[in-house]
């Protein structure tokens, strides 16, 4: 069966809900059930990314991926992305995603492609059966929160000199710097010095738009 799009131009969608059912096969679930919206203009929605878990620990996963046309905005004041679920946005030129309210990922994978603008909150956390995963690919504006509770929270950017935002977040969890090569880091007065080495790297300087609510972060980073 072909996957469902939506393709819309300068449009409130209101509340879409995007989930399978639950299989009764043990705790794994159903499979994914998938929908794409491509998006122009400017256009906004709450959305939910699958369902909460059954009673008996059974997960109705959902992937929704939104593509965004050149000069283009997607708009949400709301969305939560439920445990084994995706939410995926890939921009294009001049296109972006603005968070004016909380994204909210329960044991869900959210991945932005595209620059993050906005005065909102992305809340990412353990939901019992998966871990939440947040990862941003361009862009995040000073306005945005990253909140991250547990260590089964997972937060990567692959653009960390261009995050901007506020990160708070409990002890002994991790943010992953992917594309940078590193030894050590150390954090005092507001700044974030990722080194390699002895030095301070071309490739890794400080970083010093981040706040961070905890004094010890710990960091991964990948090349």
């Amino acid at each position: 069966m072909r996957e469902p799009t939506l393709d819309v131009r300068n449009e409130a969608l209101g509340n879409i809900s995007v989930h399978g059912e639950p299989s009764d096969n043990g705790q794994t679930g159903a499979p994914p059930f998938f929908a794409h919206i491509r998006a122009a203009g400017f256009v906004t929605g709450s959305l939910e990314v699958g369902g909460g878990l059954t009673t008996n620990g059974q997960t109705s996963p959902g992937t929704l991926n939104i593509k965004l046309a050149p000069f283009s905005v997607f708009d949400t004041s709301s969305t939560v992305v439920q445990p084994v679920s995706t939410f995926d946005v890939a921009g294009s030129r001049l296109s972006a995603f603005i968070n004016d309210g909380s994204i909210t990922s329960i044991g869900g994978n959210v991945d932005i492609r595209t620059p993050v603008l906005g005065e909102g909150t992305f809340e990412v956390s353990f939901g019992r059966a998966s871990a939440g995963v947040l990862s941003f690919g361009s862009l995040v504006g000073a306005g945005e929160t990253v909140n991250r509770t547990g260590s089964a929270a997972n937060l990567l950017l692959h653009e960390p000199l261009r995050f901007l935002g506020t990160i708070n977040e409990t002890p002994g969890s991790e943010v992953v710097l992917e594309n940078r090569i590193s030894t050590s880091s150390s954090y005092a007065d507001g700044v974030l010095s990722v080194l390699n080495g002895s030095t301070q790297s071309r490739s890794c300087t400080s970083i010093r738009q981040w706040t961070w609510a905890s004094r010890s972060p710990m960091l991964m980073a990948t090349p």
